[in-house]
């Protein structure tokens, strides 16, 4: 009779860990469904959202920094399912899903299923929560991409490449470093292209680039099209391009770099140095995966602002790294990388799970002591603990980057004026980009009714017209 404990092997061990991992972020991906809140740059994104419902355009009538595709496609949702928190957050859920099945596939295609399970768990920790930010669905279209790609490698079929670049245009459309997909795919034929006949391998790196550029443009050209006749070139480019240069960010490169560490060392980064001093020979996948690493990470330097939703991009190519390391290691390293694993499966569920009840707690208490003060109804605004602005008992806010115009962005030079239509002020910490004239405004009008700590890292503050 087989002896039962020659099945607990390391790998078994992290396919259980895997599952099981898989299946918390799922039950907490439902959970969440219900929540009453929404996140201050979610509840922004359901503000223009619901605005372009309304009949205003982005970058004329109301100023983002990014492209507008997950404004539209969240307005499409809303108008179908309506703009509750909750529409959003199945809305949200639906995306993160969708994300971890193409990671899935995509790690299947270059390692099996097996594998392909482990780097889906890996990458799943990063997304318990039901947030629709932009990083999102720029990763999910542009691994849809990569898939596309990487059977196009495998079936040597140019016209593949054409589908790899449509998607790659929806990502750059839901926001701007989707073009690093591009990026890291030219650089990857490049480094295909290196061996045969010059004249050869020119005409290959042309010829695939052709059909990607095509690709691309015919999503885009429409899309561009479409934003410049709405809202104006000069509005479009200000707001997508030159803005994005203007704006330098609130921490300094140094900060950024070293926050960039701190978050690679505090996630998984110690599985990094496991691939690149790895002896075996380097093979396509490594040098493929590891130039969207290496641009992913001059991103976050040259952005100057590190937030933690930037890294999404990179995780999925980190997990299968990190799989394929572990797949072809000894089997007397493999126990120690699978350990490493297990523990980065149950610290960083238990951290998460940490913060959500904490925060969770705060959150519905305060939303609850807002709405009896204010007498605020139930909706996609009013439920959020980080509402900016509550007015006249219904639901009229603004957020910190959304404005009618652009000196207002981050200055909020018309904040005095717009705050006498508000009988209630609720403001988080994002109050320090109102500067001292505004502050001393809401000093003038309004008196401080109660303020909740800690909130997350943040505060609220809920303030009464005298």
């Amino acid at each position: 009779m087989e002896n039962p404990l020659k099945r607990i092997t390391s790998e078994n061990i992290i396919i259980f860990g895997s599952i099981a991992t898989l299946v918390v972020v799922l039950f907490f991906k439902i959970l969440l469904l219900s929540s009453p809140s929404v996140g201050f740059d979610d509840a922004g994104l359901g503000y223009m959202a619901r605005s372009i419902n309304a009949g205003s355009l982005p970058y004329l009538d109301v100023f983002d920094h990014k492209p507008f595709l997950n404004y539209y496609a969240l307005a499409l949702w809303f108008s179908l399912f309506g703009d509750s928190a909750q529409s959003m957050h199945v809305f949200a859920a639906l995306l993160g899903i969708s994300l971890l099945v193409i990671i899935f596939f995509v790690s299947k295609k270059l390692l099996g299923a097996r594998s392909a399970l482990i780097a889906t768990a890996i990458s799943s920790v990063f997304f318990f929560m039901n947030a629709p930010a932009m990083e999102i669905p720029m990763t999910l279209f542009g691994l849809i991409a990569v898939y596309f790609y990487l059977n196009f490698i495998e079936k040597d079929k140019p016209f593949i490449l054409f589908f790899s670049g449509i998607f790659i245009g929806f990502s750059i459309w839901f926001k701007q470093p989707g073009i690093l997909f591009l990026i890291g795919i030219l650089i990857h034929q490049a480094w295909i292209c290196r061996s045969g006949k010059d004249s050869q391998k020119h005409n290959i790196l042309l010829k695939n680039t052709a059909l990607l550029i095509i690709g691309i443009l015919v999503i885009s050209l429409p899309l561009l099209s479409f934003i410049v006749y709405s809202a104006g070139w000069s509005n479009f480019f200000y707001a997508v391009f030159t803005f994005n240069f203007l704006f330098s960010g609130s921490a300094g490169r140094l900060f950024s770099i070293g926050k960039l560490i701190l978050l690679l060392v505090s996630m998984f980064g110690f599985l990094i140095p496991l691939v690149i001093f790895q002896p075996k020979k380097k093979k396509s996948l490594e040098s493929f995966c590891l130039t969207f690493i290496g641009l992913m990470l001059l991103f976050f330097i040259v952005s100057q602002e590190i937030f933690e939703q930037h890294i999404l991009q990179v995780i999925p190519f980190i997990a299968i790294l990190a799989v394929h390391t572990y797949k072809h290691s000894s089997v007397s390293t493999k126990k120690i990388y699978a350990v490493l694993i297990i523990l980065f499966f149950i610290v960083s569920t238990l951290s998460f799970l940490n913060a959500f009840v904490r925060t969770g707690k705060n959150a519905s208490s305060i939303i609850e002591e807002i709405k009896t003060e204010t007498g605020a109804s139930n909706s996609i605004f009013a439920d959020s603990p980080v509402i900016y602005f509550l007015g006249n008992y219904t639901n009229n806010y603004r957020f910190f980057y959304i404005s009618s115009s652009v000196s207002s962005v981050f200055n909020l030079s018309d904040f005095c004026e717009f705050s006498n239509t508000q009988d209630y002020l609720i403001l988080t910490y994002r109050k320090k980009f109102l500067g001292e004239d505004n502050l001393i405004c809401i000093d003038n009008k309004f008196e401080l009714k109660k303020r909740f700590e800690p909130i997350g890292d943040s505060f609220v503050e809920l303030w009464k017209r005298k």
